[in-house]
């Protein structure tokens, strides 16, 4: 199976998508064309080659993290406010689960991510994970929690991710 990875918008089919979360199910139905067209998230979505069902998807966002929210190691040196972006959604539909696609997916955003900061600053990548299964998900890829409780906010160096993807 080829996936391709494309910017939505109202030529993509989101109906059956089922992320086995009904928070990340329902958003995209009913708040992704929204958000894709107030410019508040820039969605991507994963469809089979040829074809307009929607397997997975993933937001973009400017942000800004201060820096009380930073682990120790990351906020040294750093202003009081740092450019950022904002990973506000990773979903694979349930029928992907068990395959390992999730961090193919979530390299992909990388990529989008570091190509974007070559037009606008960002030092990281926050995500805000939904449960602990998530939070562990983020920690396996580098992902360092944030201090500030009781959130499950992680943040990661965009320049180990572009090492990262160097590796690869």
């Amino acid at each position: 199976m080829v996936f391709v990875c494309s910017t939505y918008d109202e030529r993509f089919t989101v109906e059956a998508f089922d992320r086995g979360q009904p928070t990340l199910t329902a958003w995209l139905t009913r708040h992704a064309a929204t958000a894709q067209a107030k410019r508040t998230a820039r969605v991507f979505v994963w469809t089979e080659e040829g074809r307009s069902v929607v397997l997975a998807y993933f937001t973009l966002s400017a942000h800004e993290i201060v820096e009380a929210d930073l682990p120790r190691r990351l906020a040294r040196g750093m202003p009081e406010r740092i450019p950022a972006v904002l990973l506000g959604k990773l979903a694979l539909d349930s029928r992907l689960h068990r395959r390992g696609l999730g961090g193919h997916l979530l390299f992909d955003a990388y990529h989008r991510v570091l190509a974007a900061t070559h037009t606008v600053a960002a030092r990281y990548l926050v995500v805000d994970a939904i449960e602990d299964d998530a939070a562990r998900f983020y920690e396996h890829y580098g992902f360092l929690l944030s201090p500030t409780e009781p959130s499950l906010r992680m943040v990661r160096n965009l320049g180990d991710i572009q090492a990262d993807i160097a590796l690869r």
